[in-house]
C-alpha cells in the first residue's frame, strides 16, 4: 500500500453486546488487496453455524488497477483509503463486491464522475 496508508485499514468495527463484527482491508500478494470480515456471537452461530466466522473478499491486481482508475488514486494504498471512505460500514464486503461487478462490465467507463 502507499506510504501514507497503514498496512491495515479498518472499514467497520462494532458490537451490540451480542455480536462483534470487524472488517479490514489489507495487502495481499501480487499487488492485490483483501477485505476480511470477522464476526463472533449468536448471530454468526445462527447464520453460519460457527462463531467466530470469517469472510474474505480477495481483490486481484487487475481489480485494484480498475478501482484505482475509478477512485482516481495511484495505487493499492490509495484504493484502501478510498474504500475506507466509500464503503465503510457493516456491509462493506457486499458494497465492494457490487462495485467490482460494475467495473468488470466492458461498457463501464472506469471513471468516477462525482
Amino acid at each position: 500500500m502507499g506510504k501514507a496508508v497503514p498496512g491495515e485499514v479498518v472499514l467497520f468495527e462494532g458490537s451490540d453486546g451480542v455480536e462483534r463484527v470487524r472488517a479490514v482491508c489489507r495487502r495481499s500478494g501480487g499487488g492485490g488487496l483483501e477485505l476480511v470480515q470477522e464476526s463472533a456471537g449468536e448471530v454468526s452461530r445462527w447464520c453460519f453455524g460457527e462463531s467466530p466466522h470469517r469472510a474474505v473478499l480477495r481483490i486481484d491486481a487487475r481489480q485494484v488497477r480498475a478501482l484505482a482508475r475509478y477512485f482516481r488514486v495511484r495505487d493499492a494504498g490509495g484504493v484502501a483509503a478510498a474504500l475506507e471512505i466509500e464503503v465503510a460500514g457493516i456491509d462493506c464486503l457486499t458494497r465492494t463486491r457490487r462495485l467490482l461487478t460494475l467495473l468488470d462490465k466492458a461498457e463501464h467507463f472506469f471513471e468516477k464522475t462525482a
